[in-house]
């Protein structure tokens, strides 16, 4: 590793690598929230699948919803989005296109959609990749450009609640800020 001699800063798009997960999320709120490009917040989807009561599945949701990002299969309940910053692909998209858990990308573009509930929401990012080989397959079958890759929400179950027969399904973004990351993340290990 290369010293850098007290009294210099690092580049202000250098990444920051970090050994423990404490203040990873601080250090990439700070980076996002000096930039002044579109901005928008992915707030997670969570569905309640069984039948059941109201009350169950409320409390349920709660449960779910007080999760840490670990145990809900690395999907958040809230991502911030900010054009042109740096992100982190979290789980395995498509491990033959590239698209695999610890993949870095600029995010270009964000195009919004309705929801079920009348919410103007994200609904696709458009990624660009520096290694161009990432998302090759993908990209021939969009027409968002050559460079650019569509990543869509995952659907994945975060909760099961086996007393009751209910299980909670989130939505979301598999993608994370990548201004800081682990030590963990940047070798190809787990979020």
């Amino acid at each position: 590793a290369k010293n850098i001699s007290r009294g210099l800063e690092s580049p202000a798009t250098a990444g920051h690598l970090f050994t423990r997960n404490c203040g990873i999320d601080d250090v990439n709120a700070i980076f996002l929230s000096k930039m002044t490009t579109e901005a928008a917040e992915a707030l997670a989807v969570n569905i309640v699948q069984g039948t059941v009561s109201n009350v169950f599945k409320t409390e349920c949701l709660k449960r779910a919803h007080d999760l840490e990002t670990q145990d809900t299969m690395v999907l958040s309940q809230s991502v911030t989005l900010k054009v042109d910053a740096p992100y982190v692909i979290t789980v395995n998209i498509d491990t033959l296109d590239g698209l695999v858990n610890g993949v870095t990308f600029y995010l270009r573009q964000i195009i919004y959609g309705p929801s079920q509930e009348e919410l103007i929401r994200p609904h696709v990012l458009l990624a660009e990749f520096e290694d161009q080989r990432v998302g090759n397959i993908a990209r021939q079958f969009t027409n968002h450009g050559e460079n650019l890759m569509p990543i869509y929400v995952q659907r994945r179950m975060i909760y099961q609640w086996h007393g009751r027969g209910l299980s909670v399904v989130r939505i979301q973004f598999q993608v994370t800020p990548a201004a800081a990351i682990s030590a963990w993340k940047a070798q190809g290990g787990t979020y």
